[in-house]
This record gives structure tokens, C-alpha cells and sequence, in this order.
């Protein structure tokens, strides 16, 4: 709140974030997909977990453009390596959204 007081402005609280974590198989990405499909909840997005910072806002169409070129490099060394061939796989098994998967950002936890 002190790096952005316009949000003091609006004169209401924000609701804090909810957090869901989980062992692996335990229904967390289920659950995840669900609240994600609720209007009233925000989940991040696929380049917002590979860019998180600074947020976008999602009418900011210059810096969304900005993002999809940063999302094409991101992809094209991926591919270098081998990635398209392993997401090949891991789609027959587990298929990915724009809402979900939290790999990309455990990168940015250090």
C-alpha cells in the first residue's frame, strides 16, 4: 500500500489474497481451475507468472503487446532446448491453461 496510495483512495479495504498450496495429487489444481472460473476471483495469468512485475492492467494493450513479445522470446528459447517436445508429452497427460500451474512462478521466489 505505500508504493501505490492510490489504492487508499478508493476508501474500501482490498480482500486479502487466498493462497492455496497443497501435496501434489491432492486436488489443489482442481480446486485452483474452479475459483479461477469465478468473475470475482482473480487467478494470475500464464505471462503474468513468467513477467509478474509490474502488473499489467488487462485494457493496457500497448504493454500487453510489450508482454506477447517477451512471451514469443520466452517460448522461442524454450523450444531451443526441447521444451515444445516435453509439453507435447505432458499435454496428453496433463493438460495446462492460461490460469494455472504455479511452476513459473516459483522461479521468481528465488
Amino acid at each position: 500500500m505505500a508504493s501505490h496510495p492510490e489504492l487508499k483512495s478508493r476508501g474500501k479495504l482490498m480482500p486479502p489474497p487466498l493462497v492455496l498450496c497443497g501435496l501434489p495429487r491432492t486436488g489443489t489444481t482442481l480446486l485452483y481451475n474452479l475459483m479461477a472460473c469465478d468473475p470475482a476471483c482473480r487467478a494470475p495469468l500464464y505471462i503474468e507468472m513468467i513477467q509478474p512485475v509490474p502488473p499489467l492492467a488487462r485494457s493496457d494493450t500497448t504493454g500487453q503487446m510489450q508482454r506477447d513479445i517477451t512471451v514469443q522470446k520466452y517460448r522461442e528459447t524454450l523450444n531451443a532446448c526441447g521444451w515444445a517436445e516435453y509439453q507435447q508429452d505432458m499435454r496428453a497427460c496433463h493438460p495446462q491453461f492460461v490460469h494455472e500451474e504455479d511452476l513459473l512462478i516459483l522461479y521468481q521466489a528465488g
